[in-house]
């Protein structure tokens, strides 16, 4: 007996949604880590409109690092690591694909001045800055 060709499946129609599901926002549960008061107030707000705080735990300021985002890489080591990159593979940044590339990455002390520049607001005070 031949094989015959099956005719493709049509989608199921979906379900409605329940009347007021659509209008309001999804509830979470979730858990807040934060220095200082800025944990407990936090908690009460996302309470306040309806949403489950599981847990509020404060660390202390000294345990916390500030880290800018600004990578710099020698030119010839960042070509050489996207150029070793698999097709399809895909990272988040350079210091990544550096990484993966075998090359070590450090971090080292930032300044405040060097930002990184995304949007227009990030140029703004960028050329504040340049004008001092």
């Amino acid at each position: 007996m031949a094989p015959t060709p099956q005719t493709p499946r049509k989608p199921r129609s979906r379900t409605a949604a329940p009347s007021g599901v659509t209008d309001r926002p999804a509830r979470l549960a979730v858990g807040v880590v934060s220095a200082g008061r800025v944990g407990a107030v936090l908690g009460a707000a996302l309470s306040g409109a309806g949403h489950v705080v599981v847990g509020v735990s404060a660390v202390s300021r000294a345990s916390l690092r500030r880290v800018q985002t600004p990578q710099g890489f020698a030119h010839a080591v960042l070509t050489a690591a996207y150029a070793a990159l698999p097709d399809g593979q895909e990272l988040t940044d350079d210091a990544a694909v550096v990484r993966a590339a075998g090359v070590p990455v450090s971090t080292v002390a930032g300044d405040e001045r060097a930002a990184k520049i995304t949007v227009a607001h990030d140029l703004a005070l960028a050329e504040l800055l340049v004008r001092r």
